[in-house]
């Protein structure tokens, strides 16, 4: 027997026969109604294949029973001990992380201050080989253009070295010329570098001012 309200289920009770006037009586009563205030509709029962509960899991004889709630609490402490010690491990892993990572950079900063001394150093090195040579020689105007220019890729057309200034021509097409200017300026060899356009779009004329001027008679390289 159902009891149903604007296509709500409000109650229902389960007999193994069908129900007589007394049971049916009883559960009218139970809708609060009385029997002629009712009207009785059979219809086919639709029995599931299986049994099914009613009661949600949530309710007060499940939480209050004593082998629900001992599983359930110690579900709780379970679930709390084991996000405890995934956080305790997440942060151990993040701390050895940070460590390493520190450590490297640390690694990183020491390499990048010798590469600086070392840059000094070899900046006053060359400033006092330019002091001791007043004429610079072919090879070592070359050597000194090869550092400025070696971080670059181009091919040499010409080049050309007379009195103090050289003027070398190069071969690339997007050649980033202030990169090239501030290499080359960097160079205590040279007193002046001047980048101009050359005769094709891909060409580039670059032109270096030496401190000191070659002895006359000698012939251009």
């Amino acid at each position: 027997m159902q009891y149903w309200d604007a296509a709500n289920l409000r109650h229902t009770r389960w007999l193994s026969q069908r129900p007589d006037a007394r049971a049916q009586a009883d559960f009218v009563r139970t809708c609060g109604f009385s029997l002629d205030q009712v009207e009785w509709a059979e219809a086919d029962a639709n029995l599931l294949p299986r049994p099914w509960n009613e009661k949600p899991f949530w309710s007060k004889e499940n939480l209050t029973s004593e082998a629900v709630a001992t599983k359930l609490i110690a579900g709780v402490l379970f679930a709390w001990v084991t996000l405890e010690l995934g956080m305790g491990l997440g942060t151990q892993i993040k701390q050895s992380y940070l460590a390493a990572s520190v450590a490297a950079q640390n690694e990183a900063m020491s390499d990048l201050v010798s590469q600086r001394d070392g840059a000094l150093r070899q900046k006053e090195f060359n400033q006092a080989i330019s002091e001791l040579t007043a004429a610079p020689t072919p090879l070592f105007i070359a050597a000194e253009v090869h550092k400025c220019l070696a971080v670059f890729d181009f091919s040499i057309l010409d080049w050309q070295y007379q009195r103090g200034q050289l003027v070398v021509i190069l071969q690339k097409e997007g050649l980033d010329t202030r990169a090239l200017i501030e290499s080359c300026a960097a160079n205590p060899a040279f007193t002046d570098v001047r980048v101009e356009p050359g005769l094709t779009p891909d060409q580039t004329r670059v032109l270096f001012s030496l401190p000191g001027a070659v002895a006359e008679g000698e012939p251009n390289v």
